[in-house]
């Protein structure tokens, strides 16, 4: 493994090289925002909760969009906007590995809190998976492959991005549209290092 700063290194790289990647970021955070504003606009319970659930599912599907397009991004080509969109064939493999890494996710938390996160280390890369073509039970088996013995390499990568991610929003909420697609740019590279080893 390389070490971790290595990848925010060359993560910087990536979208300093394909700025479509931090296009496809900010549209997805831009339209993440208005779904949740509209979704709360009813004063009809029924109504703002459908609206909610809907609006779940679109940003769930745009996720989808946006991991694809970081993987092109490690890959060298430069991601379009428009790519934001083409999560949908993705949609149901993706709803059933969330559900079962859910209920993992959950019993780790029942037996207790550290099994719990170890459980979300381990299946951290389950949508990267899905996007790449696995079905729910093989990308759930991907990710728990990828990650073995890598835990806490792991826990120190994800805890330098969610320190990046928190200096952007610091910046006003504006240093996000910089922070959050590199810090999804070093995810993306280092799965496909982790898929390479495997």
């Amino acid at each position: 493994m390389k070490p971790i700063l290595t990848y925010y290194r060359e993560a910087w790289g990536v979208i300093t090289r394909h700025p479509g990647l931090i296009g496809v970021t900010t549209l997805y955070i831009v339209l993440s925002i208005v779904l949740s504003f509209v979704s709360e606009m009813p004063e009809h319970a029924g109504i703002r909760a459908a609206l909610m659930g809907l609006s779940y599912l679109i940003q769930f599907v745009l996720m989808l969009g946006m991991l694809k397009a970081a993987l092109r991004a490690a890959d060298g080509v430069s991601p379009r906007a428009v790519e934001l969109f083409m999560g949908y064939p993705f949609f149901l493999p993706a709803l059933g590995a969330y559900v079962l890494a859910g209920l993992a996710f959950l019993a780790g938390l029942v037996a207790l809190i550290l099994p719990g996160i170890y459980i979300a280390i381990r299946l951290q890369f389950v949508f990267y998976a899905v996007v790449e073509g696995c079905t729910a039970l093989e990308a759930l088996q991907k990710s728990w492959e990828v990650t073995r013995g890598r835990v806490l390499w792991l826990l120190g990568f994800g805890l330098v991005g969610v320190l990046l991610n928190f200096l952007g929003m610091l910046a006003l909420l504006v240093g996000l549209v910089v922070t959050f697609p590199w810090t999804l740019a070093a995810q993306a590279l280092l799965y496909r290092d982790l898929a390479r080893q495997e």
